[in-house]
């Protein structure tokens, strides 16, 4: 008898679980961040993750962007380009050709690791 009130409590609890996350992925998640502007749907843990790897594929640091120690300031012109690059890549991705294919557009795919692109041969 106990062990199946063990049972009855441990389902219980696994389906009040399954609820609890079902309603917490509905929910619309908010950076603390100041100032995002394209980002809006991802966490503050997300949006590290990806600026970080725009960092790697753009051989530069958080200042590359960011005024250092006013990192909402919308003051240098690298960030105002970030926020259209990235609005590109994501339009890139929307297309056929990337759609539902695990390699995805990023920052890599014209600058190879450097600041700026290279210029296409004879321009």
């Amino acid at each position: 008898m106990k062990s199946r009130r063990t049972l009855i409590a441990a389902i219980f609890v696994l389906v009040a679980g399954t609820f609890s996350l079902i309603a917490a992925a509905g929910e619309p998640r908010q950076s603390n961040f100041k100032n995002i502007q394209v980002l809006k749907d991802l966490s503050d843990g997300e949006i590290q993750r990806l600026m970080q790897s725009w960092a790697r594929q753009l051989d530069t640091n958080c200042v590359g962007c960011h005024v250092q120690g006013d990192f909402p300031s919308d003051e240098k012109a690298e960030k105002k380009t970030a926020r259209k690059m990235y609005e590109i890549v994501r339009l890139l991705n929307d297309q056929d050709f990337f759609k539902d294919k695990p390699q995805k557009a990023d920052c890599y795919l014209c600058h190879k690791g450097s600041l700026h692109p290279e210029r296409a041969p004879g321009r």
